[in-house]
């Protein structure tokens, strides 16, 4: 199977064993966003897996594509620019206490996409699935139409060869953000008629 995930790759900043950010003087890093997880998963049960998504021109997005190609991962299509990779700080559970995430992905690399970043014709030409989350189309207006964009050429080709569009309606922030969830409905409504595979995530702190 050949797959295809679109999404943002961003810098996990995480506190060590259980401490709060409060305690620590150093942070661990590592690289993860949803559909980054989805593609190295998705290679460890023996799929072909491209990753597209847009990093800056530096050392750290130089590391995280090395990384992705340690997996095998396809990074052929991973577009460059920007000045910033999006970063999310996480502060490990410990008994009761809940799991503490702060985004930090606001104009990042990825976040206003450019028509000339992604041929769709072009990355669609050998794949069976693509693969996008609800969370993409909500960090800008820009990703909200790519996202709707991406979809309507899959329905065309989808015409003439077999191939899978995979929605993941996931969103939850931490803290309810109303615009973006505002985005969120809106591009759903155009993309979920479009749908083979639906998969529906509530996070569950959303009321928190």
């Amino acid at each position: 199977m050949s797959v295809t995930t679109f999404g943002e790759l961003i810098l996990r900043l995480t506190t060590h064993d259980t401490l709060r950010f409060s305690q620590v003087t150093y942070l661990e890093t590592n690289f993860g966003g949803v559909e980054t997880n989805v593609a190295v998963l998705l290679n460890q049960l023996g799929d072909q897996v491209t990753l597209v998504t847009k990093l800056p021109e530096n050392n750290i997005a130089d590391i995280a594509i090395n990384q992705l190609r340690g997996y095998e991962i396809d990074t052929s299509l991973i577009a460059r620019g920007g000045d910033r990779m999006g970063l999310y700080f996480l502060q490990r559970g410990r008994g009761i206490r809940l799991i503490s995430v702060t985004y930090d992905r606001a104009f990042s690399a990825f976040a206003p996409p450019q028509k000339s970043d992604y041929d769709w014709g072009l990355l669609f030409m050998k794949i069976n699935y693509f693969y996008i989350s609800g969370i993409t189309p909500t960090l800008s207006n820009e990703l909200a139409q790519t996202v709707l964009d991406s979809a309507n050429i899959v329905i065309c080709i989808r015409l003439k060869s077999f191939m899978m569009l995979i929605f993941v309606a996931s969103f939850g922030p931490r803290k309810p953000q109303w615009h973006l969830t505002d985005r969120f409905c809106h591009t759903s409504i155009f993309v979920l008629p479009m749908m083979r595979i639906l998969v529906l995530h509530l996070d569950s702190q959303l009321s928190n």
